[in-house]
Formats: C-alpha cells, sequence, structure tokens
C-alpha cells in the first residue's frame, strides 16, 4: 500500500511538473507576440485560468494595455473611480472600482477569479484599463456578437492610432476570438478577424 501510495505522489508531482512546463511555454508564447504586437486571450468565462494567466503576463511586466469585454459606456466611471482611489486609502474605494468592473463585465457567470481582481492586479502595475465592449440586450443572440465586436475593434483602433499595439492585450470570450458560431450570422467578422489578432485561447 505505501508503494502504490508513493507512486501516487510521483505521478502527482510529474503531473504538475509537466503542467509548470506547458504553463511557462505558454508564456513565453504569449510573450513573443506581446513584445510585437496585440494578443488576444480568449476565455469561458467561468474559467479561471485564462483570467490567472492574464494576471501572470501583468505581473511578469509583458502587458501595457487591458482591453476587457466591459460596457464602454462605462469608461468614464472606471476613469473617476481609479482617480479617487489612487490618492484614498480607504478600502471600499478600491472595492467600488473591482465591483464597477464585474458589473460592466460578461454577467451572470460565476468565476472564482473576478474580473475586478485583474483589474486590480493591473491597476497595481501601472496598467491602462480599457472598456471597448458595447451593452446590446440579449448580446449573445444572432448578429448581436458582430456588432458589438466591430464596436469594440473601433475603440481598439482609436486607442492604438498613436502609441500603437505592442503590449496590448485583449481579454474577451472565446468566440469573439474564433467566430463561426450560430451567434455571427452570414459569416460575419468577429473581433479577432477583425483585427487580424493572434490570440490564445483556454477551453
Amino acid at each position: 500500500m505505501r508503494t502504490k501510495i508513493r507512486m501516487r505522489v510521483a505521478e502527482n508531482e510529474q503531473l504538475s511538473a509537466d503542467k509548470e512546463r506547458y504553463l511557462e511555454s505558454r508564456y513565453v508564447d504569449a510573450e513573443r507576440h506581446l513584445g510585437v504586437g496585440a494578443l488576444g486571450i480568449g476565455e469561458i468565462h467561468t474559467d479561471r485560468r485564462p483570467r490567472e494567466f492574464v494576471q501572470g503576463l501583468i505581473q511578469r511586466g509583458l502587458v501595457w494595455d487591458l482591453f476587457l469585454e466591459c460596457d464602454s459606456d462605462d469608461q468614464e466611471d472606471f476613469n473617476k473611480a481609479v482617480a479617487v482611489a489612487r490618492h484614498s486609502a480607504d478600502p471600499l474605494d478600491h472595492e467600488f472600482i473591482k465591483d464597477l468592473v464585474d458589473r460592466s463585465g460578461p454577467r451572470p457567470y460565476y468565476n472564482e477569479v473576478d474580473l475586478g481582481d485583474v483589474v486590480e492586479t493591473a491597476l497595481k502595475r501601472g496598467v491602462r484599463v480599457h472598456f471597448i465592449d458595447r451593452y446590446l440586450s440579449n448580446s449573445t443572440s444572432p448578429g448581436k456578437p458582430a456588432i458589438r465586436d466591430a464596436h469594440a475593434a473601433k475603440l481598439f483602433a482609436e486607442i492604438t492610432e498613436t502609441r500603437g499595439t505592442v503590449g496590448c492585450l485583449l481579454l474577451f470570450g472565446a468566440a469573439h476570438f474564433e467566430g463561426g458560431t450560430d451567434t455571427y450570422r452570414g459569416g460575419e467578422p468577429c473581433l479577432g478577424k477583425l483585427l487580424k489578432l493572434n490570440y490564445m485561447v483556454f477551453g
């Protein structure tokens, strides 16, 4: 029995080492892309892994601008909240930012890593945060994602026109980079195609 237990431990350690090597290889790939232009990270909204991966990229200093699937109408309120929190020691001011991000982002989905947590990591590293999605009722019904993606692509182009796209990371649902689902009627281009993005998908 002890031998079996030791074997299981060894197997688990090997799996852990393999996972770490695989994850590191993804960091290397991401660094290569971010060093020359923008990179998309496609998530399933309930999966914590892509958000943790983005936090890792931010902590490594590879991300300069973070573009989120958050309603662009909330950008001004976000900017004001960040300005207040920058000069405040009140933890409620910082919690307000996280709550604002979570309300503005994809919902209703439960994720162990809130989008607000990702933004908190970004702000601590001095990363600029941009809301580029557009709120539409029934936003995933046929035809709506393409409208949202066109809006996001336009804002992305405007923001990066003068500063370029190096270090720009877009965190959106995977379908926005892959397209091809029933929600994109008639082959309408998704965000990934509109921006000709390199992207990585966690699924």
